[in-house]
């Protein structure tokens, strides 16, 4: 009878290096991919700012050049996946205010992927993001259609007030690193989903309640979404950018 003794060993010495490169590989990829979709977040995020300052149409093509870093929820992630970070990203193209009225933000920028014995990948994504342009009340008044036009505000999942203007300082997020035993001390209580004591310094907002382990934890992330104000009957505005 023929000894298959150790063919088993033999068999998992040759198809163990194939998994674990599959494995790695699928990990890779889906990291990369989630640095695409922090690069759109932000491109949609500095593109409706671009919206909101139109009426400057000469100087909304730079906006994204002096914004988009500001909407970046998870540096480290762009910096791993994206060729040069998020100074990487390229808005060459990108247009205040086109001839229909809309804002037009361009982002061009390469992904890296470095795999195993496959060093080195990389592919070039490009995003157009269009949003119509705030002309000002000045232009809708003078619209024989001004009935029909429709009044839009700021809202978030969690606060109870309406926001008329998106660069309000409540929508923005002041996030900044401090000392666990600092945040401890000045009242904060560790993030249920990655509050860790153990770590020697975490990150706290001044409008918030927990300190957070992790900058890219989703309790540092602000949802912010713009809606028609007849929408938001029975919330007050907010007193810092009412009427502005």
């Amino acid at each position: 009878m023929r000894d298959n003794r150790g063919s088993v060993v033999v068999e998992a010495t040759l198809i163990l290096p194939f998994f674990l490169f599959g494995m790695v590989a699928l990990y890779t990829m889906g990291r990369a991919k989630m640095a695409e979709l922090v690069v759109y977040e932000g491109c949609v995020e500095a593109c409706e700012y671009m919206a909101e300052y139109g009426y400057i149409s000469d100087t909304g093509a730079a906006i994204p050049y002096i914004k988009f870093g500001d909407y970046v929820d998870d540096e480290e992630l762009l910096d791993r996946y994206v060729a040069g970070g998020a100074d990487g990203v390229s808005f060459i193209g990108s247009i205040g205010v086109d001839d229909e009225g809309y804002a037009v933000l361009i982002a061009t920028y390469d992904v890296n992927i470095n795999l195993p014995f496959v060093p080195n990948l990389t592919r070039t994504k490009t995003l157009i993001i269009r949003q119509k342009a705030y002309r000002g009340y000045d232009d809708i008044m003078s619209n024989p259609s001004y009935e029909n036009v429709k009044e839009y505000v700021y809202i978030t999942p969690n606060q109870e007030v309406y926001h008329d203007s998106r660069t309000c300082s409540y929508l923005q997020m002041n996030i900044r690193q401090v000392a666990v035993t600092d945040a401890e001390e000045w009242g904060y209580g560790p993030c249920e989903y990655c509050g860790d004591s153990m770590c020697s310094a975490v990150y706290i907002t001044e409008e918030g309640g927990r300190y957070h382990s992790s900058r890219s934890c989703t309790g540092l992330r602000r949802t912010v979404y713009r809606v028609e104000k007849s929408e938001v009957q029975g919330r007050p505005p907010c007193h810092r950018c009412a009427g502005e």
